[in-house]
């Protein structure tokens, strides 16, 4: 397998890309591409090497000391902690080699999950309990915001109710959730075991009950990785005007509420690639101010 890189690069690592110790920049600049792409051996061996790479501890402290440094001017956030229940897949269509992506940080190559991530799927949980009559459309509004032609809107339009602006980016803001303990990437395996059919549908997949298993290997986040989750809520004039504008009580708090929406997604739906199957499940373990 050829391994091409610049010349200054070549001079630091020796010309040897195994002797990189990042694990963002050896998945995404130096991964081992086969020749021949039914080659899975190939594959294999170079995500066992990106496993095998250490992730910076460094990269926790440095991420810890920057909530502590920006947290203290933002009027009010909430911190808390969920422990990975299973492994976790985030971005895995996203990276360089076929369906062996993950969210990693390109600084100190830990694993992280997006903050868009996270606001999509307490959103999702927040509407799963909207069309159940168990949370209450315009409290999702206030805190997801809404852009024209979403879902959220055809719940309204159904009331024959309206809304005071074309588009609002709601008020709470979801940051990146980082490991704030040990944690390991770990080879997981699929395997298709109908190559043939599904590269032909023209052939019945009853003629190929002889083909031989392909394995598919994909790095992943080992289970018992805790995360730390960071809520921050927008100035309460903004706060203060989506309650008027969308006739909200006075008490209702939308950093709260965006919590407890995130929680029941963490805890009841997963988050990242494979859901279904028991991927990205958390168990919240506990909260700081």
């Amino acid at each position: 397998m050829k391994m091409h890189m610049a010349k200054d690069v070549a001079a630091v690592l020796g010309g040897n890309a195994s002797e990189c110790r990042n694990v963002s920049l050896l998945a995404a600049k130096f991964p081992g591409l086969p020749d021949d792409e039914r080659d899975k051996q190939s594959r294999g061996q170079f995500l066992s090497q990106l496993c095998r790479v250490p992730l910076d501890p460094q990269g926790r402290e440095v991420r810890a000391r920057f909530l502590e440094s920006i947290l203290p001017a933002a009027r009010r956030s909430v911190f808390f902690r969920g422990k990975l229940q299973s492994r976790l897949i985030v971005n895995q269509a996203g990276g360089v080699i076929e369906n062996a992506g993950l969210c990693l940080d390109p600084h100190f190559g830990i694993p992280y999950i997006p903050g868009s991530a996270l606001k999509g799927i307490a959103r999702a949980a927040a509407l799963s309990l909207c069309k159940e009559q168990k949370a209450d459309i315009f409290e999702i509004l206030a805190v997801f915001g809404w852009a024209p032609g979403a879902e959220d809107l055809r719940l309204l339009e159904d009331g024959g109710a309206s809304l005071p602006y074309k588009a609002f980016s709601g008020t709470v803001a979801f940051l990146a959730a980082y490991p704030v303990s040990e944690c390991r990437l770990v080879l997981d395996v699929v395997t298709c075991h109908h190559g043939e059919y599904y590269r032909d549908l023209n052939i019945p997949m009853n003629r190929q009950d002889t083909e031989a298993p392909v394995p598919n290997v994909f790095p992943t986040i080992e289970g018992g990785c805790q995360f730390g989750f960071t809520l921050v809520c927008c100035d309460q004039a903004r706060v203060q005007e989506a309650r008027t504008r969308l006739s909200l009580s006075s008490t209702f708090d939308p950093l709260e509420a965006a919590k407890k929406w995130l929680v029941q997604a963490l805890t009841d739906h997963g988050v990242g690639a494979k859901t279904a199957a028991g991927y990205g499940w958390f168990t919240i373990e506990e909260d700081r101010p």
